[in-house]
Protein backbone atom coordinates (compact mmCIF):
# COMPACT_ATOMS: atom_id res chain seq x y z
CA UNK A 1 0.00 0.00 0.00
CA UNK A 2 1.50 3.42 -0.63
CA UNK A 3 2.93 5.74 1.93
CA UNK A 4 -0.09 6.87 4.40
CA UNK A 5 0.00 10.00 6.79
CA UNK A 6 -0.92 10.02 10.50
CA UNK A 7 -3.53 12.61 11.30
CA UNK A 8 -4.35 12.89 14.89
CA UNK A 9 -2.93 9.74 15.66
CA UNK A 10 -4.02 7.71 13.52
CA UNK A 11 -3.94 5.95 10.04
CA UNK A 12 -6.70 5.69 7.54
CA UNK A 13 -6.40 2.58 5.66
CA UNK A 14 -8.85 2.05 2.26
CA UNK A 15 -9.55 -1.39 3.17
CA UNK A 16 -10.12 -3.59 6.27
CA UNK A 17 -6.27 -5.58 6.82
CA UNK A 18 -5.63 -8.44 9.09
CA UNK A 19 -2.14 -7.45 9.61
CA UNK A 20 -0.29 -3.93 9.27
CA UNK A 21 2.71 -2.81 10.09
CA UNK A 22 3.48 0.96 10.27
CA UNK A 23 6.72 2.31 10.28
CA UNK A 24 9.11 5.76 9.42
CA UNK A 25 9.90 5.35 5.90
CA UNK A 26 13.53 5.50 6.07
CA UNK A 27 16.84 3.54 4.73
CA UNK A 28 19.15 1.53 6.33
CA UNK A 29 22.48 1.15 5.20
CA UNK A 30 25.17 -1.28 7.01
CA UNK A 31 28.57 -1.23 5.12
CA UNK A 32 31.98 -3.25 6.70
CA UNK A 33 34.89 -1.78 6.65
CA UNK A 34 37.63 -2.19 3.64
CA UNK A 35 38.72 -5.88 3.44
CA UNK A 36 42.29 -7.00 4.81
CA UNK A 37 41.39 -11.23 5.36
CA UNK A 38 43.42 -11.90 8.92
CA UNK A 39 46.15 -14.32 8.57
CA UNK A 40 47.07 -12.97 4.91
CA UNK A 41 49.53 -10.46 3.91
CA UNK A 42 48.08 -6.74 4.24
CA UNK A 43 45.93 -6.62 0.72
CA UNK A 44 45.14 -2.91 1.25
CA UNK A 45 44.98 -1.16 -1.86
CA UNK A 46 45.34 -4.49 -3.67
CA UNK A 47 42.15 -5.35 -6.38
CA UNK A 48 39.36 -7.69 -4.79
CA UNK A 49 36.70 -9.14 -6.56
CA UNK A 50 33.80 -10.05 -4.55
CA UNK A 51 31.51 -12.46 -6.10
CA UNK A 52 29.43 -13.93 -3.51
CA UNK A 53 27.92 -13.00 0.06
CA UNK A 54 26.76 -14.98 3.05
CA UNK A 55 24.57 -12.66 5.36
CA UNK A 56 23.44 -14.22 8.82
CA UNK A 57 20.53 -12.56 9.84
CA UNK A 58 17.84 -13.35 13.01
CA UNK A 59 14.33 -12.41 12.38
CA UNK A 60 14.89 -10.18 9.26
CA UNK A 61 13.56 -10.15 6.07
CA UNK A 62 13.21 -7.34 2.77
CA UNK A 63 17.13 -7.01 2.56
CA UNK A 64 18.87 -6.05 -0.48
CA UNK A 65 22.93 -6.97 -0.74
CA UNK A 66 25.71 -5.18 -2.93
CA UNK A 67 29.56 -4.65 -2.86
CA UNK A 68 31.90 -1.58 -3.44
CA UNK A 69 29.10 1.39 -3.00
CA UNK A 70 29.64 5.14 -1.88
CA UNK A 71 30.78 6.02 1.63
CA UNK A 72 28.24 7.70 3.37
CA UNK A 73 30.67 9.20 5.76
CA UNK A 74 32.69 10.64 2.80
CA UNK A 75 29.49 13.10 1.01
CA UNK A 76 29.82 16.42 2.42
CA UNK A 77 27.49 17.35 4.79
CA UNK A 78 26.81 13.66 5.03
CA UNK A 79 23.98 14.09 2.59
CA UNK A 80 22.22 11.06 1.73
CA UNK A 81 23.70 8.17 -0.85
CA UNK A 82 21.45 5.91 -3.05
CA UNK A 83 23.28 2.92 -3.63
CA UNK A 84 22.07 1.44 -7.02
CA UNK A 85 22.69 -2.27 -8.23
CA UNK A 86 21.33 -4.03 -4.91
CA UNK A 87 20.38 -7.58 -5.38
CA UNK A 88 17.12 -8.18 -3.50
CA UNK A 89 17.12 -10.95 -1.20
CA UNK A 90 14.35 -13.38 -2.21
CA UNK A 91 12.19 -14.05 0.72
CA UNK A 92 9.10 -16.68 -0.74
CA UNK A 93 10.39 -19.72 -1.87
CA UNK A 94 7.85 -22.15 -3.48
CA UNK A 95 7.11 -24.03 0.07
CA UNK A 96 5.29 -20.83 0.66
CA UNK A 97 1.45 -20.52 -0.63
CA UNK A 98 0.57 -17.00 -2.13
CA UNK A 99 -1.33 -14.86 -0.47
CA UNK A 100 0.24 -15.79 3.23
CA UNK A 101 2.43 -13.71 5.09
CA UNK A 102 6.37 -14.14 4.58
CA UNK A 103 7.35 -15.56 7.82
CA UNK A 104 10.82 -13.32 8.85
CA UNK A 105 13.77 -15.54 8.34
CA UNK A 106 16.47 -16.73 10.92
CA UNK A 107 19.60 -18.49 8.93
CA UNK A 108 22.44 -17.71 6.34
CA UNK A 109 21.15 -15.73 2.87
CA UNK A 110 23.32 -16.53 -0.12
CA UNK A 111 23.82 -13.75 -2.59
CA UNK A 112 25.83 -13.88 -6.31
CA UNK A 113 26.90 -10.56 -6.68
CA UNK A 114 27.85 -8.62 -9.59
CA UNK A 115 31.92 -8.93 -10.30
CA UNK A 116 33.74 -6.27 -9.17
CA UNK A 117 37.82 -5.67 -8.87
CA UNK A 118 38.14 -2.98 -6.75
CA UNK A 119 40.35 -2.03 -3.93
CA UNK A 120 37.73 -1.40 -1.38
CA UNK A 121 36.58 -4.72 -0.77
CA UNK A 122 33.51 -4.04 0.79
CA UNK A 123 29.82 -5.88 1.33
CA UNK A 124 26.72 -3.07 1.88
CA UNK A 125 23.28 -4.45 2.97
CA UNK A 126 20.39 -2.12 2.90
CA UNK A 127 16.87 -1.76 4.00
CA UNK A 128 14.11 -0.02 2.82
CA UNK A 129 10.92 -1.57 4.18
CA UNK A 130 9.56 -1.34 7.82
CA UNK A 131 10.68 -4.90 8.61
CA UNK A 132 13.29 -5.98 10.96
CA UNK A 133 17.21 -6.18 9.46
CA UNK A 134 19.36 -8.14 12.42
CA UNK A 135 22.57 -8.66 10.94
CA UNK A 136 24.59 -11.45 13.04
CA UNK A 137 27.79 -11.07 10.60
CA UNK A 138 28.81 -11.15 7.05
CA UNK A 139 31.30 -13.49 5.02
CA UNK A 140 32.80 -12.55 1.75
CA UNK A 141 33.57 -14.84 -1.08
CA UNK A 142 36.60 -13.43 -2.99
CA UNK A 143 39.78 -13.38 -4.87
CA UNK A 144 42.55 -11.44 -4.47
CA UNK A 145 44.37 -9.40 -7.02
CA UNK A 146 47.83 -9.61 -7.50
CA UNK A 147 48.84 -6.39 -8.53
CA UNK A 148 48.36 -2.49 -6.86
CA UNK A 149 46.22 -0.88 -9.03
CA UNK A 150 47.89 2.19 -11.71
Amino acid sequence: NPSQVVTNGAVTLPVAYSSVVVGLPYTCQLQTLYLDPEGQPNVQGDRKNIGSVIVRVENSRGLSVGTNKPDQSTQPNNAPVVWDGMIPVKDRNASMSAGSAIPLFTGDVYVNVPADWNTKGQIAVEQTYPMPANILCTIVRVNLGDTKTP
